[in-house]
């Protein structure tokens, strides 16, 4: 787990704050479940005014590519809070979360 907070400045509402532990909490949970991975590397970043989140995983993301519950959530939370996010399913399971502040 990496994380860079380049300045303690800047504000991350509560929304966001919220939003990105849950979607967090889902992609760990899927991870554990479903891509028996080894290892999975996490980077939470705050610059510049943007919040970046990535998770990667080195198994095989052995997921049937269908929206379960926990991916639609995880849309959900990041359309909620105006955030980007992108989840590649066909090697790993690999996580960008990207939220402009």
């Amino acid at each position: 787990f990496k994380h860079e907070i380049s300045n303690s400045n800047e504000f991350v509402d509560l929304i966001t704050k919220q939003n990105t532990y849950l979607i967090f909490k889902e992609a760990i949970n899927n991870i554990v479940k479903h891509a028996n991975s080894q290892n999975v590397k996490v980077r939470l970043q705050v610059k510049d005014n943007v919040l970046n989140l990535i998770i990667i995983s080195d198994g095989l993301a052995k997921m049937a590519v269908k929206q379960g519950m926990g991916l639609k959530n995880m849309h959900s939370r990041a359309h909620k809070m105006n955030a980007e996010l992108r989840i590649d399913l066909l090697n790993n399971y690999e996580l960008h979360l990207i939220k402009y502040l």
